[in-house]
C-alpha cells in the first residue's frame, strides 16, 4: 500500500488529518463496546456453566472403576486364599 501525498492547502490538510483521527477514534469506541457487549454474555455463559470444582464421572469411567481383579474373584470364590492371592501378585 503506498501514501500519496496530500494536495491542498493546509487547512485541508488539518480537516483530513481531523477526519481520519475522528473515524479511527469512533472505530476504536466501537470496538470497546462490542468487546464489553462479548464480555458481559461470556460473563452470562460461564455463570450457567458447571464449574470446575465439581466432577462429572461417565458410565464408562465409574464401570472400569468396578472392575474386580480376577484374583480377587478367585479369592471370593474360595479358589484361592487370601494368602495365596497375595504371594501371586508380587
Amino acid at each position: 500500500m503506498s501514501i500519496s501525498p496530500i494536495s491542498g492547502t493546509s487547512t485541508d490538510t488539518t480537516q483530513s488529518l481531523a477526519d481520519i483521527l475522528l473515524a479511527q477514534l469512533q472505530a476504536k469506541i466501537s470496538q470497546q463496546i462490542a468487546d464489553k457487549k462479548n464480555s458481559a454474555a461470556n460473563n452470562t455463559i460461564s455463570s450457567t456453566a458447571p464449574s470446575l470444582d465439581s466432577a462429572q464421572i461417565s458410565p464408562q469411567a465409574l464401570q472400569a472403576s468396578k472392575r474386580v481383579s480376577p484374583l480377587d474373584t478367585l479369592v471370593s470364590n474360595g479358589t484361592i486364599t487370601k494368602d495365596q492371592e497375595n504371594i501371586i501378585a508380587i
